[in-house]
């Protein structure tokens, strides 16, 4: 296995001269309270240098393993997930324009134990939950001051489900789950007017067995849906019938390269705006997976496989602009950046930041001033 030190920094000309707009971005990163992280983390990024600078923690909330942004720039949603198996929670932070510190605006319950995953939908008004060990999906609304409400729409599984990520489709009319206890991808109508879900017909896809489904992610397009396997180390890739919510696999590819015989965990997974290139992150390979993805027929063909500069690497994120790739490294502590080449989509590493961090679990970026 690589060791990467968590303080490293190589061709820093590589930044010198980046174009477009200097944009300075706020990134809060979520970590494991229960394993020594203390909280939520502020780093601040200049895109004109390259220069990630670490700020410290800015809120001290339990577990918060998955962020998402409120579209007004204003507001940060967190998952709180529990370990016991009482209700978790979903936080509303507001960030202070000043500090890009984070004030608690309220907490309310995400129905279920171990809520692992969120997403907002097109709106703005309505954020969906995953309940890993729970079992359950949930739609909490959004006020209009930031603040999440209690459960409007709330959907039990059976026994051996295990919810680990949600995705609204592109249209804004289905609701879909990753379940890594069924193994299927459950799948819902979503009514955007009251956050009603209304369980479709088909009801799910069946994933690979016992491959561990865990996040999804659609192709801009809107034709495609890409699902990343956990237990499997792969990504199964499904056509997406917007009209009557159906889908159907095509194709599964894995996150390895030849030769690779370590063992393996694949967990996010992110295509770009453009729909031209899918990342993976692996944490027994301790790197990426990278595809291109077909223009038309939206296979996935395997590009390169580069380090994480960091151990276990979890959640990552893509820049506003597309420009730069950050992933959280949870044993080693350290937030990795990584330039994305603007025609290839190839990760050209930069600077992974010294400052060690127990337990990251994710990154989110919010435009600063």
């Amino acid at each position: 296995m690589r060791h990467w030190r968590t303080s490293f920094l190589v061709a820093a000309c590589l930044l010198a001269a980046l174009p477009g707009r200097a944009v300075e971005y706020l990134v809060y990163a979520g970590t494991y309270t229960n394993r020594g992280g203390k909280g939520i983390y502020l780093y601040r990024f200049q895109t004109a240098t390259g220069k990630l600078t670490p700020e410290g923690p800015v809120a001290e909330t339990p577990n918060p393993t998955f962020l998402v942004e409120n579209p007004n720039h204003k507001v940060i949603y967190a998952v709180n997930e529990n370990v016991d198996q009482a209700p978790g929670t979903v936080s509303a932070f507001a960030i202070n324009p000043k500090n890009g510190k984070l004030v608690l605006l309220n907490r309310a319950s995400s129905r279920g134990s171990g809520p692992r995953h969120l997403a907002m939908d097109s709106t703005g008004k309505w954020l969906a939950v995953a309940n890993g060990t729970g079992g359950s999906i949930a739609v909490l609304p959004v006020q209009p001051d930031g603040r999440v409400g209690e459960a409007v729409a709330y959907e039990k599984q059976p026994e051996k489900s295990r919810p680990t990520g949600v995705a609204f489709s592109p249209d804004n009319h289905f609701l879909l789950a990753a379940d890594q206890g069924l193994d299927r991808i459950l799948v819902y109508r979503f009514d955007a007017a009251n956050g009603a879900l209304t369980v479709n017909d088909p009801a799910f896809a069946e994933a690979k067995p016992e491959s561990g489904p865990r996040h999804l992610a659609f192709h801009p397009g809107g034709k495609a849906l890409y699902v990343v396997n956990e237990k499997t180390s792969s990504v199964t890739a499904y056509h997406w019938d917007a009209d009557k919510g159906a889908l159907d696999d095509f194709q599964n590819v894995l996150t390895w390269p030849m030769g690779f015989n370590g063992t393996s965990a694949a967990l996010e997974l992110v295509v770009n705006r453009a729909g031209t290139v899918l990342y993976v992150s692996n944490r027994g390979l301790d790197g990426f997976a990278q595809f291109a993805i077909d223009p038309e027929k939206f296979t996935l063909t395997a590009m390169d496989y580069p380090p994480a500069m960091g151990h276990n690497p979890r959640g990552f994120a893509i820049d506003p602009s597309g420009r730069f790739l950050f992933v959280a490294n949870e044993d080693s502590g350290n937030i990795a950046v990584f330039r994305v080449h603007p025609r290839t989509g190839q990760l050209q590493p930069t600077t992974a930041v010294g400052l060690h961090v127990p337990s990251l679990a994710c990154v989110l970026f919010v435009p600063g001033k």
